[in-house]
């Protein structure tokens, strides 16, 4: 009888094993959609950062002049693809701005950007801001 024993494994070995293989499989496949919805995320953020810093050096390097809540919808690479209140379909991002005097030579710049598809009336989800002061160029 020992000697049968050792030519291989039970069926309840072979379960069990089976069982452990695929507990850990399904551990490493949640860890991957995770990797990469934080990945996704992660872009975005990094994206909505770098058009938000391009929109505030641009503002900076023209007259500043006093501008309230002006929008801009953007494609994935950064494009304009439209400046009305309603983003098209093809919008990626939705990037608003705003300039305001807080002395004669003084001023504030606001800008926020966000994905364009939750976009809602106060502050968009997920959304980037930068906001800086500057002296008006004589």
């Amino acid at each position: 009888m020992a000697n049968r024993d050792a030519h291989g494994s039970s069926l309840i070995e072979v379960l069990v094993a089976t069982l452990v293989l695929v507990s850990g499989v399904l551990g490493m496949a949640q860890l991957f959609l995770v990797a990469a919805a934080t990945n996704a995320a992660s872009r975005d953020t990094t994206m909505a950062a770098t058009l938000a810093a391009q929109k505030v050096e641009q503002l900076l390097s023209s007259e500043l002049a006093d501008e309230a809540d002006l929008v801009e919808h953007l494609d994935a690479r950064g494009a304009v693809v439209s400046t009305v209140s309603r983003p098209p379909p093809q919008a990626v991002y939705t990037r608003r701005w705003s300039v305001e005097s807080l002395s004669a030579d003084t001023v504030t710049v606001r800008v926020r950007v966000g994905r364009a598809d939750r976009v809602g009336s106060g502050s968009m989800a997920g959304e980037t801001r930068v906001m800086t002061i500057s002296r008006k160029r004589s």
